[in-house]
């Protein structure tokens, strides 16, 4: 009977131990767990979420979470008319609001036995928000990253609905990186479990404008401007993500910012999409027209010049027939295998980008890239 039982509990303890991932040393020495070699699946953390505020600035802090501690609990969801003027929050009724939902779960335990962990900066577009693109911010926590976004003030929704602009996101972002190279108040959880010299900044549309020349901020490593142009180098890669048929930022546009982009970097051109693909604005609500149109059917108020100005930028992406989750794999991938080379030290990400259009024929018309001196 002892020798069934203590069979019993180390079949047991080898089933528990197989479901754990293996273990690797990551730059820097990161302990980091072993996530799956396709970069679009998730990875091996589920995600925590915390809303904090740093810098002055209200911000969404992802992160990998002890695995296990999500058991039983419902992911969190973001009520988008937060973001909306304070004085029209109430015209969407809660039968009617887009909620956005989120693989995520509010204040799981950060998992403090691995890292510390590589820190992601998020910098959303005009008429954005903090959680605009969470789907991709989610997938890169999953897959042992910190990562940061703020509310921009003076571009993001509410400012533009007023048109009331004033963007500061370059000078945001630089203050959100000294605060987080000296964690305190929300974020003084973070203490020694982020290396603030792996940092990889992302943006969309006016946040991939406002990146631009932040390669020259203290542990800056690579670049991933998402519907905009390319950088001004200083890091060790740039991934330019672009839409071929934007009609925000036209394609060529993008292809010259890449060209002109020093150092390493791709450019991957996903086919038959516009502006929003890199956002979770390209399928939240879309049956029903999309966020501007949701708000405007409940009576939303907003400025007349506004209405006239964004009507373009909150629809490109969403025309029928064009890809808006289908493609979100290929982003992932791509997106993944440049952050985990750089940031954790991973396979080269040459390999896995060159395989795109072989992996993702439907989504993926072309990945370029160049290796240029500087200098030259």
């Amino acid at each position: 009977m002892l020798r069934s039982t203590l069979a019993l509990l180390i079949s047991l303890c080898t089933l528990a131990s197989a479901d754990e991932p293996a273990v690797w040393t990551g730059r820097n020495g990161a302990s980091l767990y072993q996530n799956p070699e396709d970069c679009s699946q998730p990875g091996a953390w589920p995600v925590g979420v915390r809303t904090v505020r740093m810098a002055g600035l209200e911000c969404e802090l992802l992160y990998p979470a002890v695995r296990g501690s999500q058991a039983e609990l419902e992911p969190a969801r973001f009520d988008l008319r937060a973001y909306l003027p304070e004085d029209q929050q109430t015209r969407i009724a809660d039968a009617d609001n887009p909620w956005q939902v989120s693989s995520a779960f509010r204040d799981l335990p950060l998992d403090t036995e691995h890292g510390p962990y590589p820190l992601v900066l998020f910098i959303h577009g005009t008429s954005g928000f903090r959680t605009q693109s969470l789907a991709f911010m989610e997938h890169w926590a999953s897959r042992g990253f910190v990562v940061v976004a703020a509310d921009h003030p003076g571009i993001m929704l509410r400012d533009a609905m007023q048109m009331e602009f004033g963007n500061r996101q370059s000078s945001e972002a630089c203050a959100l990186l000294d605060a987080l190279r000296s964690p305190s108040g929300d974020v003084a959880f973070l203490e020694d479990r982020i290396d603030m010299g792996l940092v990889g900044i992302a943006g969309h549309s006016a946040g991939g404008m406002a990146l631009h020349g932040l390669g020259e901020e203290a542990g800056v490593r690579v670049l991933i401007p998402m519907a905009a142009r390319g950088s001004a180098g200083n890091v060790e890669a740039t991934l330019v993500l672009g839409a071929v048929d934007d009609l925000v930022v036209p394609y060529s546009l993008q292809e010259k910012g890449f060209e002109a982009t020093p150092g390493r970097a791709w450019l991957v051109g996903i086919r038959n999409s516009g502006h929003l693909l890199f956002t979770d604005l390209v399928n939240i609500g879309r049956e029903r027209g999309g966020l501007l149109q949701i708000a405007m059917d409940a009576g939303v108020e907003m400025h007349p010049a506004y209405r006239a100005m964004i009507g373009l930028l909150a629809t490109d992406g969403m025309r029928a027939g064009q890809l808006t989750v289908e493609a979100w794999p290929a982003i992932k991938h791509a997106s993944s295998a440049v952050l985990e080379e750089v940031l954790h030290g991973a396979p080269s990400a040459e390999e896995q980008l060159s395989r795109l259009t072989e992996l993702y024929p439907e989504q993926v018309l072309e990945v370029l890239s160049h290796d240029v001196d500087p200098e030259e």
